[in-house]
């Protein structure tokens, strides 16, 4: 084997094990991109759960209201109560819509590397 074959042959071996590396990096790429469909899945559900949770104990507070047989302890009771629970709800929706930002921008970003290495190819 001459030397220009050495070469040929040394650039074919490049060349594949390059293309080796970047279908497992794609297939990282795909996996994460998938997982992170699930996470914000998960995230949005448990944002719609929380949602309705809040409206739910709006209604309460609404229904609480409106009801006088209640003394005035019992009442700023329940309502202390409810208030608390909104605002414990409104906080995890707030963590939840982070995660769900930091999710999204961690998909963009495993999103323009799959593009970056499929046009490398």
């Amino acid at each position: 084997m001459d030397s220009s074959e050495k070469i040929v042959d040394d650039l074919k071996n490049s060349v594949d094990e390059s293309n080796k590396n970047l279908a497992e990096l794609l297939k990282k790429y795909k996996i994460q991109i998938k997982s992170s469909k699930e996470e914000i899945g998960k995230q949005s559900e448990l944002n719609v759960k929380k949602a309705a949770e809040i409206e739910n104990l709006k209604q309460q507070i609404l229904d609480l209201q409106s009801k006088q047989e209640f003394n005035a302890d019992s009442y700023a009771k329940e309502f202390h109560n409810a208030q608390k629970e909104i605002d414990h709800n409104l906080n995890i929706l707030k963590r939840q819509d982070k995660l769900m930002v930091d999710l999204s921008q961690k998909n963009d970003v495993c999103h323009i590397k799959l593009n970056n290495n499929l046009e490398k190819q």
